[in-house]
């Protein structure tokens, strides 16, 4: 069976001693897999639990239709109900969402809190337990709430260490329609999710509706984090053990990257593993998207030089980029973009599965293949009268 209480905890919010607490957003339990009769049947016993993590995590927590001076339509207004917001207990200084989650996989009933800033829409921080599933199925009230309650205890404080990982994934499935309410598929992803929190931060994919809701009315103008690479998964159940298929693509042209991995989880379910391959796939990615790394040519043709890295790094077109070093002096802005079947790799070793074409325009003799380039934040055309580039910096 499954270590009762998986925890994973990454945050990527900075912590300092004295700063404000952030606001945080309870968001209705989202249950999936459990049909709709049971959940009328178990409504009470979700209602006690919910209101204990509400004040577990947030400090005078209040229904969001009664917080003061926000303007909802009528149907906002009944919708808000369903929701808290209250000030952190902790020490967070970032509006953050709470989504629990209640689902099914075989025979165990699993709990997840999800959590992450709400300007950003991404899960860095998850905690996970489990319970039998049969006294849900057996429709017995007390031993349904007592445990729910006790899988909910044993969810940790939440706590935050900083993550480097330029990653931002997202999860789908292959398969199964993306309908939350359909069972085991979603369950599964949600589980799965906890063994990739250690390196990487993940896009929210369930309770989604929620936190677009609480953007939409508390915060209109913010956007949702893209994610920057996709992992595909699909969920076979045959009678033994379950399938597990993965596949990456990258997010800016959608193509698929890497080898698709195939790999198998007996049951009764005793241990999520995950791909090793899948794993070294997404190091080799975050690698090509390291913010502290230069962009390096990779190929030249003619007056346009092939970066390895474009659009999921930060650059977009008409960016400026330059070499000085010397009396070597070369210029250029990126005019596009290219995939991976141009099959070019970095001098760093890794294959490019997106990056961007830069025309040179200044030192078209000078540039070779692995120099580094760096971004100038001069625009691009350049204002009338011009501003020497490279720009003086302090």
């Amino acid at each position: 069976m499954l270590v009762s209480i998986a925890i994973l905890i990454f945050l990527s919010t900075s912590l300092a001693f004295g700063q404000q607490a952030g606001t945080g957003y309870l968001m209705p339990w989202k249950v999936i897999g459990i049909d709709a009769d049971r959940q009328f049947w178990m409504k009470d016993a979700l209602e006690e639990s919910w209101q204990a993590i509400r004040d577990r995590y947030l400090n005078q927590g209040v229904p969001l239709d009664e917080v003061e001076g926000l303007k909802l339509t009528i149907n906002q207004k009944h919708h808000a109900r369903l929701f808290v917001q209250g000030k952190a207990r902790d020490q967070a200084n970032t509006d953050f969402f709470l989504q629990p989650i209640l689902c099914r996989i075989d025979d165990q009933a699993y709990t997840f809190l999800q959590s992450g800033p709400i300007r950003t829409g991404l899960v860095n921080y998850s905690a996970q337990s489990t319970f039998p599933i049969q006294g849900l199925l057996d429709r017995d009230q007390d031993v349904t709430k007592n445990q729910i309650n006790n899988a909910i205890n044993k969810w940790p404080e939440l706590q935050r260490s900083p993550r480097k990982s330029p990653l931002k994934l997202k999860l789908a499935l292959k398969r199964s329609s993306n309908d939350s309410n359909l069972g085991a598929d979603h369950c599964l992803n949600v589980a799965f999710s906890q063994k990739l929190f250690a390196q990487h931060p993940i896009q929210q994919f369930v309770g989604t509706e929620n936190t677009s809701f609480i953007k939409k009315i508390m915060m209109p103008q913010q956007r949702l984090s893209r994610a920057n690479r996709t992992i595909h998964l699909d969920w076979r159940k045959l009678d033994d053990r379950w399938q597990a298929y993965g596949e990456i693509s990258e997010s800016v042209f959608g193509n698929w990257i890497g080898e698709a991995v195939t790999w198998n989880i007996k049951r009764p379910l005793q241990e999520l593993v995950t791909a090793e391959k899948l794993i070294a796939q997404l190091a080799l990615e975050a690698q090509a998207l390291d913010p502290e790394s230069s962009p390096r040519v990779a190929s030249i043709y003619g007056a346009w030089a092939y970066l390895d890295k474009g659009r999921a790094w930060g650059l977009k077109v008409n960016d400026r980029v330059y070499i000085e070093s010397g009396d070597k002096r070369v210029k250029g802005h990126v005019v596009g973009f290219f995939g991976p079947r141009k099959g070019l790799r970095s001098t760093l070793g890794y294959p490019i599965h997106e990056g961007a074409i830069v025309f040179v325009r200044t030192g078209q003799k000078a540039i070779r293949i692995g120099d580094a380039l760096t971004f100038d934040p001069t625009r691009y055309p350049a204002p009338w009268p011009p501003v020497p580039t490279p720009i003086d910096r302090p």
